[in-house]
């Protein structure tokens, strides 16, 4: 799983965050602009407003891309610290580069490195995976899109990483419930991967800005 994710961050100077994530040959990039000032009519005066908007490859947006938007806000609703900055706006901008399959997990992982780049505050990170059953009952993990094309049901769950519990979860197609436990128990076996990428990067970025240690 490691060797098929990458991660780039600050990739645009532009806004506060940016990142670039890629799940074998899906890739999604996403900017985050805030906390900053907010229209007064979307102002609140006890937390941050926090907007999503997804933006397709190609076509214009439509329910699917509003739904991955609902998905995204539930997987953070809770995470992002949105309380620190009342009276202000998070707006996180994702643009769809290349879906090859598992395009909602990957949007909620870039979502988090855009979030970590902009410092926005939050409880804990946050890591999503997507798994598809196949017709033969098997469970595979970040599918392709031709798995996902034949699997009877898809799953998509999103772990935090203080103490792994679930803060978003989607699925689709038929699946018994000790099927979607089987799932939920891949997703977080493999979320352990995301976690430590996460970690890597920060501690990457943290000893290039820190420079040469002083003799």
């Amino acid at each position: 799983m490691t060797d098929s994710l990458h991660l780039e961050l600050r990739i645009i100077q532009q806004p506060d965050g940016s990142s670039l994530f890629s799940q074998r040959d899906t890739t999604v990039m996403v900017r985050v602009y805030g906390p900053a000032e907010v229209r007064m009519a979307r102002e609140m005066a006890d937390r941050a407003t926090v907007e999503v908007s997804y933006k397709p490859k190609i076509k214009q947006g439509g329910c699917e891309e509003r739904f991955r938007e609902k998905m995204i806000m539930s997987a953070f609703d809770g995470v992002i610290l949105s309380e620190v900055h009342p009276r202000t706006g998070i707006n996180i901008v994702l643009q769809e580069i290349q879906d090859s399959g598992s395009l909602l997990s990957c949007s909620i992982n870039a979502v988090c490195c855009s979030l970590l780049d902009a410092c926005v505050p939050m409880r804990s990170t946050v890591a999503a995976v997507t798994c598809a059953v196949g017709s033969d009952r098997q469970i595979i993990v970040s599918p392709v899109k031709a798995e996902e094309e034949k699997a009877v049901a898809l799953v998509t769950v999103a772990f935090e990483s203080t103490d792994g519990s679930i803060v978003a979860l989607s699925s689709s197609g038929a699946i018994t419930e000790s099927q979607l436990q089987d799932c939920i128990a891949a997703c977080r076996h493999t979320s352990g991967t995301i976690f430590e990428l996460y970690k890597d990067k920060m501690k990457e970025i943290h000893l290039r800005n820190s420079g040469p240690a002083r003799s």
